[in-house]
């Protein structure tokens, strides 16, 4: 009786200390998951903010690129030339453009490109050239904006002298920092 009585305390303490083993392996899991969800709600805030910098960005490509538009049907109207020879004088005037991206080629500017093939050679040389001009500076403008940052300027203030958005310059931080 004595050995059986035994040989039930000692299971006792055999499942007592399974028990305590899940218990503690159960907890291990639980703070595991906790961080991959804050992780995830870090991913998403990050995904969020740089979806409405890229709208945002997007919509100010898209006022400008409107503000072209009415401006050449004006001088279209004023002037009643084709919009094609309106296009070939405005393109040798300066047009603010995006760094390293293909401007969309519409109906118009295709038909002048066809018109001017000669010219349209050359240009395109020359685009090479502002191309490589303009990855320079665009690295450049990391540098300064990394820069001016290390040396505690704010985020509004480095935008104000380096004549850009916040947010392109928090992006451009932010991507830095990685």
């Amino acid at each position: 009786m004595i050995i059986l009585t035994g040989t039930f305390i000692f299971l006792l303490f055999m499942l007592n200390g399974v028990t305590i083993f899940a218990v503690v392996l159960l907890y291990l899991r639980q703070n595991r998951l906790k961080e991959i969800e804050e992780a995830q709600r870090k991913n998403q805030e990050e995904s969020a903010e740089l979806l409405s910098a890229f709208l945002l960005e997007l919509k100010e490509e898209n006022e400008q690129f409107l503000s072209i538009i009415q401006q050449l049907q004006k001088q279209n109207k004023d002037q009643k030339k084709p919009i094609a020879e309106t296009y070939k004088e405005t393109k040798d005037s300066p047009q603010p453009t995006m760094l390293n991206q293909e401007q969309p080629i519409t109906a118009e500017t295709y038909a002048t490109l066809l018109t001017y093939p000669d010219e349209n050679i050359n240009q395109s040389a020359e685009s090479d050239a502002k191309a490589e001009k303009a990855e320079t500076m665009q690295t450049s403008l990391i540098d300064q904006a990394y820069q001016l940052q290390s040396t505690g300027v704010s985020i509004d203030e480095i935008a104000k002298k380096l004549h850009k958005g916040k947010t392109e310059i928090a992006l451009m931080l932010k991507f830095r920092r990685k």
